[in-house]
């Protein structure tokens, strides 16, 4: 389970090649707006 997220990390620029991580200063709300594919 643990491998999950840290592949998912390691990947950032492939598994989130549509819309990069956004910066720590702004958290993204997945409740307030869906993320949108």
């Amino acid at each position: 389970m643990l491998e999950t997220p840290l592949a998912l990390f390691g990947d950032t620029s492939r598994a989130y090649t549509c819309h990069p991580p956004r910066p720590t200063h702004r958290p993204r709300r997945s409740t307030a707006r869906p993320a949108r594919r």
